[in-house]
């Protein structure tokens, strides 16, 4: 699904996390890269501002290839006054970084969104890496370059 740039909404498209973050990334696969957007802290609030008018449409993930359905998302689907206008398909590819040094074998905790420390779930159990959760991806990354 592609929007017409020449119809983008006059209403931000609301997506879950940060710049960067995944949603964003769907976003602009859906509506371009000139379309207003706004990022929310969480998938309620996506909903929230959609069914409220306060965003034109949302972008938030049903389902992924490596963890399945995106519960969440399911719930909010049948509990709200929203429709699915579209789909899109958004490669997704987790990276672990560390800071400038940093080895493999030095790095003990890994923070990120629950679905993708879930997707990552083998690589951490493997290097023995502990798993904690984050508000998204995007922050995360951006909490461990400050």
């Amino acid at each position: 699904m592609t929007a017409d740039v020449d119809h983008l909404p006059a209403l931000p498209i609301a997506f879950q996390g940060e710049p960067g973050a995944f949603g964003e990334d769907a976003l602009i696969a859906c509506f371009g890269d000139q379309a207003a957007r706004v990022a929310l802290p969480g998938f309620g609030d996506v909903f929230t501002a959609v069914a409220d008018g306060v965003a034109a449409a949302g972008v938030a993930p049903i389902e992924n290839s490596l963890h399945g359905s995106v519960l969440e998302v399911c719930d909010l689907l049948l509990a709200r006054d929203v429709a699915v206008i579209g789909e899109v398909t958004v490669p997704v590819r987790h990276c672990l970084l560390g800071r400038s040094g940093a080895a493999l074998a030095d790095i003990a905790v890994a923070r990120s969104h629950p679905q993708a420390l879930a997707q990552s779930r083998s690589f951490l159990e493997e290097h023995r890496i502990e798993a904690r959760a984050a508000t998204n991806t995007a922050r995360a990354a951006r909490d461990l370059a400050a």
